[in-house]
């Protein structure tokens, strides 16, 4: 049994460090996307035609790129401030996610190298 223990753990190092590249990976670019969806008169929704009303995406160096849809009215400019109010507030919430995910991401490696 003591045998098998000392073979499985360099398994699970490895599993573990393609965990954490995988998510490395994953981790390089952040993409919110605010949508909508109508519900019909009969109170039904169709998710497959929600339509985007934000974007943004937040790069691992920090370059950001926000796309918000506007109405023209006349010259006028106009944009819906509760919708990118709630659009800032997944933004905000996905970039705290990621900070822990950062932070885990250097507690196991920390762990593997024993550092």
């Amino acid at each position: 049994m003591a045998n098998e223990t000392a073979t499985d753990l360099p398994a699970a190092l490895k599993k573990a460090g393609e965990e954490l590249a995988k998510q490395i990976s994953d981790a390089t670019e952040l993409l919110v996307e605010t949508k909508y969806v109508l519900v019909d008169d009969t109170g039904n929704v169709d998710w497959a035609k929600s339509t985007p009303v934000a974007r943004t995406i937040v790069k691992l160096d920090g370059d950001t790129e926000l796309i918000i849809p506007v109405a023209k009215q006349g010259e006028t400019l106009v944009l819906r401030k509760d919708l990118l109010e709630l659009h800032n507030t997944s933004v905000t919430n996905a970039r705290a996610y990621r900070e822990k995910l950062y932070d885990m991401i250097l507690s196991v490696a920390r762990e593997i190298t024993g550092r």
